[in-house]
């Protein structure tokens, strides 16, 4: 790893359980016309679409026109279970971005 320190908190995550920072600070602090883009697996048991995450992340795309959330049949790792959906859904979104 190029970042040493970064490679040994990721691991302490996993080895504590940590999930680490929630992304709300983050996602809060962004401007309102910023595109978002979440791809969420329904089947996603590390992190479930209705925790908190998942459904803060829905509830931004009902209210910002500049947030998108897709749910797909998938776990936890989109990209990996279904990599053609997960293409195809960046590839239009990033299409769409000014």
């Amino acid at each position: 790893a190029k970042n040493k320190n970064a490679a040994v908190e990721v691991l302490r995550q996993i080895y504590t359980n940590d999930a680490g920072p929630l992304p709300f600070p983050a996602a809060e602090a962004l401007p309102e016309e910023f595109p978002v883009l979440a791809v969420w697996g329904d089947r996603d048991n590390l992190a479930s679409i209705q925790g908190p995450v998942g459904r803060y992340f829905r509830d931004r795309a009902r209210r910002l026109g500049a947030t998108r959330f897709e749910e797909i049949s998938a776990g936890h790792v989109p990209q990996d279970d279904a990599p053609g959906l997960t293409n195809r859904i960046l590839s239009e979104w990033l299409v769409g971005i000014d």
